[in-house]
């Protein structure tokens, strides 16, 4: 969905005029953004702590998509469909990345534990941003701390948490914004580019279902602005902003684009 404000006019403006009727506004649907169309964009946004600009941003298209719906563990089709719908993207190209990230196993361990991934050179540079010395920890905390990456430090699955509250007896901030959460394991320091205001706000949100880490991933793949590349279909543009440089060693390009093609076979 297109970022829309007073006077403009169209199909957006139409579907969010009805997403406000939904939300019990009165609202009429003209397709028109006209004055009382932003005054109810208003009350919305300050109903749900949003910025009250009247200006209907990705953050308020989330809000408005989701707030109706049940906020079930698990991710259904519909929420798969209404968030491709925001992205302009084609469903099975979410699908593609979700099944890559977690494997097709879910965005949870068990209840309250999203899955997540402890990185130990980011929790080194973490520290340095909050004006801790990382290098005299590291003898006594060996799991937690590397100044680069090292595969070998993963535990995987639930013994990620016994590094996550390792590191969070030094740091909690630091150690929130040094793991990668969820259905998109997106890294805690990306809190805002999903739109959320602290750290500690977004892992809440993760904690509490797959619905609010979708969410948080749709408003992440706009910000970063890396959906244009999933409508594209451009894989390895996607899988470099996405999961970094060394995309290609991995093959993450190769495995999302084999993912996509065995989803839409499947149709």
């Amino acid at each position: 969905m297109k970022t829309i404000k007073l006077s403009n006019t169209g199909k957006d403006v139409r579907y969010l005029q009805e997403l406000l009727l939904q939300n019990e506004y009165k609202q009429e649907i003209n397709g028109t953004f006209d004055e009382a169309t932003r005054e109810n964009v208003i009350l919305f946004q300050s109903k749900h702590n949003l910025d009250t600009d009247g200006i209907v941003g990705i953050v308020c298209w989330d809000a408005l998509t989701f707030s109706n719906r049940p906020a079930q563990e698990k991710i259904t089709e519909e929420d798969i469909i209404l968030a491709a719908n925001m992205l302009d993207v084609e469903p099975a190209c979410l699908k593609a990345v979700l099944k890559v990230e977690t494997g097709g196993r879910g965005g949870f361990l068990a209840p309250g534990k999203p899955v997540i991934l402890f990185e130990a050179h980011h929790f080194w540079r973490e520290l340095k941003n909050v004006g801790i010395d990382p290098v005299p920890l590291q003898k006594e905390h060996p799991n937690i701390l590397s100044p680069t990456w090292n595969q070998e430090l993963y535990k995987g699955g639930i013994k990620e948490y016994d590094r996550l509250n390792e590191a969070m007896k030094i740091h909690e901030v630091a150690a929130l914004m040094s793991i990668s959460s969820g259905i998109g394991q997106i890294m805690g320091s990306n809190h805002k580019l999903c739109g959320e205001k602290s750290v500690i706000v977004f892992m809440e949100k993760e904690k509490k279902s797959e619905q609010n880490q979708l969410r948080h991933f749709i408003i992440f793949l706009h910000k970063s602005k890396l959906a244009q590349f999933l409508i594209d279909k451009d894989w390895a543009n996607f899988a470099k902003g996405y999961n970094g440089p060394s995309y290609e060693k991995h093959q993450y390009h190769l495995k999302l684009k084999s993912a996509y093609e065995e989803l839409t076979k499947q149709k």
